[in-house]
């Protein structure tokens, strides 16, 4: 998921099933185990569905992808705590596109029920955007290396800032890497990400800024 607003559990067991619909258009579905506990599958069921329409727009690929979601794991409603059999739901969008033979753009948002926390996570969001690009290094003279940058946002509910004296302040992430082809066999690529207001300042002991710079190396035979 490239979201931080789609619930979909991380370690579970469930089904997906992916086809075309039309030569440009792909249809995504699953069912998940919602919380995961491998004991009674399907009791609480994640649905998650996926639309991707593939146009060429002056002969450059792109990808538009219409998202769907719907959680049954218990969420507790944050006006009245009696109510913990509630479900959470959601949808989003997410768009890629090739503009130039050597660029291409991205954007993502998303959006979810708000009024509505899942059990044990004590928070939660409203939406949450993110855009950025991507350069080949063809424009440069290197053309097997690429350079990528984004920038995103999260916003917290407003149910979620109402329940006690919270910054519940947007979460802003920054991130920029660029991989560097040695040879044919292999590429590194350093990233930087620089999160704002992580927790939405409101961390116990928490920094009002996180910064963190990493290296990858991949070796290929």
């Amino acid at each position: 998921k490239n979201s931080p607003v789609i619930e979909s559990p991380d370690s579970t067991i469930g089904m997906r099933l992916g086809m075309p619909v039309k030569e440009f258009v792909e249809l995504d579905m699953e069912i998940l185990d919602g919380n995961g506990d491998f004991e009674q599958v399907g009791d609480h069921p994640y649905f998650g569905l996926q639309v991707n329409i593939k146009p060429r727009l002056m002969d450059k690929k792109g990808n538009y992808r219409f998202i769907y979601w719907l959680n049954e794991t218990a969420h507790t409603k944050w006006s009245n705590a009696a109510k913990t059999k509630e479900t959470g739901t959601g949808f989003g969008v997410s768009f890629d596109q090739e503009v130039a033979d050597d660029i291409g753009v991205f954007l993502r948002a998303g959006w979810q029920r708000d009024e509505v926390y899942l059990a044990g996570e004590g928070f939660s969001l409203d939406s949450s955007y993110s855009a950025g690009f991507q350069l080949s290094g063809n424009l440069w003279n290197r053309q097997n290396d690429i350079l990528g940058i984004a920038y995103g946002i999260i916003n917290p509910s407003d149910e979620y800032k109402k329940a006690g004296p919270l910054h519940a302040d947007a979460e802003t992430h920054f991130e920029a890497y660029y991989n560097y082809q040695i040879n044919s066999n292999v590429a590194i690529s350093p990233d930087i990400q620089i999160i704002t207001k992580p927790y939405g300042n409101d961390a116990v002991n928490g920094s009002s800024a996180i910064i963190a710079a990493g290296i990858r190396t991949q070796i290929d035979f």
